[in-house]
Formats: C-alpha cells, structure tokens, sequence
C-alpha cells in the first residue's frame, strides 16, 4: 500500500543494525506528538526543555539554544559529549577533529531516519551511519511544535563541527525517540 494511501498511520518502523546487533525503532510524527505518550510510566518522549536542560548542563551558549542552525553548540563541541565512546568502532566513517568522551553519558549511537520513495513504494534510510537524531517536542502545541535533535560529529559529510542541530527534521517522516524519565 503506497504512503499516502495507508489510513493507518499509527505505525512503527524496524531496521536492524547489524553493526550492534540491535534493532533500532522508528515512529511517525503521530506517534512522537500524541497525548497518549509511546513511553513507559514515568517517562516521556523527549521535550525541547529537556534538550535545552541537557545542552546547558554540556557548555552551550545561552545564545545558541533557540537557534535552529545546524552549527549550534560547537564551541562547546557538544556531539562529542553525547557520543557513545565506540561511535566510531561501530561506524567509521571520515571523523576528523572528533574526541568523543561522552561526557553527559547520552551513548549517542547513530540511527538516521526513515522515508518513503513514493515512485518506488519502497522504505529507505537516511544518514543511519553517521547521525544520531531523535523528536524533540515542545510542551505547547505538540502538534506543531515538533523538532528533532541531530548529533552529526565533524566531517560526517553532513555537518562540519560537533555540533547538536535543532530544528525540523530533514532526516525522513519517521525518527527514533528518546524516553526521558519524569
């Protein structure tokens, strides 16, 4: 059944990744926004807030936290304290300038995100070996105010800087989410 005719939208989406053996989840906007809250008791998807307390806590400017621009938070070389210590085992792809420590101890591994090709009715991933990215939603006008957070460490072909990208996502119409406990 093509995308835009499937009524049920409700749905999540799998991909193993082979790499570490794990499967990793992917949800519709729906899915991330909905009142009903995906997560387990006592956890939520992740809010801006909760970024932004994350993003603070790690070195950012205070300037930098509204903004939308994908060099957010690179003086503080923020992806590098929410990388997973062995991103780059599992995925070697062209780092240059990286240090990951993991600092705030996130383990950020990459995920990308996933999309649909219309013409060929098919799924397919986008940037899964080299960014990490999961919704980010605002308290206000969930709906609306839907965001994602993209980890991308310098040189992936993507960002150069290590930098954490706030804004609407370009990574596919279903990301991973990221539980944060109440």
């Amino acid at each position: 059944m093509k995308w835009e005719n499937n009524e049920d939208s409700e749905y999540v989406l799998s991909r193993l990744d082979a790499d570490r053996n794990v499967t990793n989840f992917f949800y519709p906007p729906s899915v991330a926004s909905s009142d009903e809250n995906i997560c387990p008791c006592n956890w939520h998807v992740s809010t801006d807030e909760d970024w932004k307390t994350l993003e603070r806590h790690l070195g950012i400017a205070e300037s930098d936290l509204e903004s939308t621009h994908h060099l957010r938070g690179i003086a503080a070389e923020l992806a590098d304290k929410v990388m997973a210590n062995d991103w780059s085992d599992y995925y070697p792809t062209n780092f240059t300038d990286v240090t990951t420590s993991n600092a705030s101890k996130f383990s950020a591994y990459p995920t990308g995100g996933i999309d649909w090709d219309y013409e060929s009715d098919y799924y397919f991933s986008i940037n899964a070996d080299d960014v990490g990215i999961w919704y980010s939603i605002s308290d206000e006008a969930r709906a609306s105010n839907l965001f994602s957070r993209a980890i991308a460490p310098n040189g992936n072909g993507v960002y150069d800087g290590s930098a954490i990208h706030r804004g609407r996502s370009g990574y596919g119409s279903h990301l991973p989410i990221r539980c944060v406990k109440d």
